[in-house]
């Protein structure tokens, strides 16, 4: 089963990043074997040349890492979301189960593309998961009776619900 979170570009394979990594690599170790010689035989021009094919080697390695980094992460959070089994979480329960920046983390990936079906609400200190399936089965329903008014009442457990007849706040947990 596809995880609702995580978004194709984070799963899509890559197969360009492995050719990046082998031709700018070995470009790098060539370049990086010149660097004794040319601080002390050559001039101030040829090392600043060198100095940007190098950086210019080194640069495409770097972004295919940061991308796979990013991803990887990515996975991960949305995993977490995948089998987490409310409908919302607080701020304060990411930051213990996940990072201590997993709320800036998330808003990041949400904006980059890597994560879906994520709501982040600042106000109130919570992310609300919109996902229509997940992992574990959410729609788990209850019957609660009111403690104001007595009525019944099918909600989903976990959810915070109000009675249907007295508009009173519901225990489902």
């Amino acid at each position: 089963m596809n995880n609702p979170y995580i978004t194709k570009k984070t799963t899509r394979p890559r197969p360009w990043q492995g050719a990046i990594l082998g031709i700018c690599g070995f470009f790098t170790i060539v370049l990086g074997s010149m660097v004794p010689d040319y601080v002390t035989t050559k001039g101030a021009m040829d090392n600043g040349v060198l100095s940007a094919l190098l950086l210019g080697c080194v640069t495409p390695i770097l972004l295919v890492l940061r991308e796979a980094w990013r991803c990887s992460k990515a996975k991960r959070i949305g995993s977490w979301f995948a089998y987490y089994r409310e409908t919302s979480v607080t701020f304060d329960k990411l930051s213990t189960e996940i990072n201590k920046n997993a709320v800036k983390l998330i808003d990041f990936f949400l904006k980059m593309g890597y994560l879906q079906n994520l709501h982040i609400d600042y106000e109130n200190r919570f992310v609300e998961l919109t996902a229509d399936q997940r992992l574990v089965k959410a729609n788990v329903y209850i019957t609660v009776t009111c403690p104001s008014c007595g009525g019944k009442n099918v909600v989903v457990q976990g959810k915070a619900s109000k009675c249907r007849y007295c508009d009173q706040p519901l225990q489902t947990r």
